[in-house]
């Protein structure tokens, strides 16, 4: 009898493990989901910044060359 509840709290604590790493799992898996997220907005502002920089480059020369001519 003592050996049947023995592996009943076995099992009961190996439930409680898996389900504790799961949600672990599920929390790590949503801050991935929020860190790609955030680097993605900052990768489409870094292009938005180099192309605004890079047309306002380009009008500059633009207006150099008018001026020199």
């Amino acid at each position: 009898m003592i050996l049947l509840w023995v592996i009943v709290g076995l099992v009961i604590a190996a439930v409680a493990i898996v389900l504790y790493a799961c949600a672990a799992v599920s929390s790590m898996d949503a801050r991935s989901r929020e860190r790609d997220e955030f680097f993605r907005e900052m990768h489409k502002e870094m292009h938005k910044d180099l192309k605004e920089d890079a047309d306002q480059s380009l009008h500059r020369d633009a207006g150099r060359e008018k001026l020199s001519d």
